[in-house]
């Protein structure tokens, strides 16, 4: 076998490898999807406790208490004119 058709099977081989790699990540991506969706149509518990917990977090986190006057600086006051 020459040179030239030696590379050839190389990077035939290595297409191979790729379009089954392709395919194989193809078909983990749809069951992953397909498994989530099926989560939420049959409203899988454990997927619904873990919902409503980043719902907490994140009302938790947007929430903001106010200030009280007591702990304002001075250098925070501002006079009004009046």
């Amino acid at each position: 076998m020459d040179q030239s058709a030696h590379i050839l099977n190389r990077v035939g081989s290595g297409m191979r490898k790729i379009r089954t790699s392709l395919m194989l990540d193809s078909l983990i991506g749809l069951l992953l999807t397909l498994l989530t969706l099926s989560a939420f149509y049959f409203s899988w518990t454990p997927l619904e406790e873990l919902e409503y917990r980043f719902y907490d977090l994140g009302s938790n986190l947007r929430e903001r208490t106010p200030t009280p006057p007591s702990s304002l600086s001075p250098s925070m006051m501002i006079a009004l004119p009046g």
